[in-house]
């Protein structure tokens, strides 16, 4: 979910993608953030991204971004 968000797909889009509500896509996603400690979309999608690019790294893929 956090990779759908992080790549600006919106709740309404992802929600179908996983079998949940819209409003459960927002729910996880605000849990989510506040397990990070991210306080809006936008830095969570820096953070999604940033954890994304460290992660391809990690599996040989390209460098991260902010090593």
């Amino acid at each position: 979910m956090l990779a759908l968000e992080a790549k600006g797909t919106s709740n309404r889009a992802i929600a179908p993608e996983l079998f949940i509500s819209e409003a459960t896509a927002q729910t996880q996603l605000t849990h989510s953030y506040g397990k990070l400690g991210v306080k809006d979309t936008t830095r969570g999608r820096l953070a999604d991204a940033q954890a994304a690019s460290h992660s391809a790294g990690a599996l040989g893929g390209s460098q991260p971004c902010c090593a």
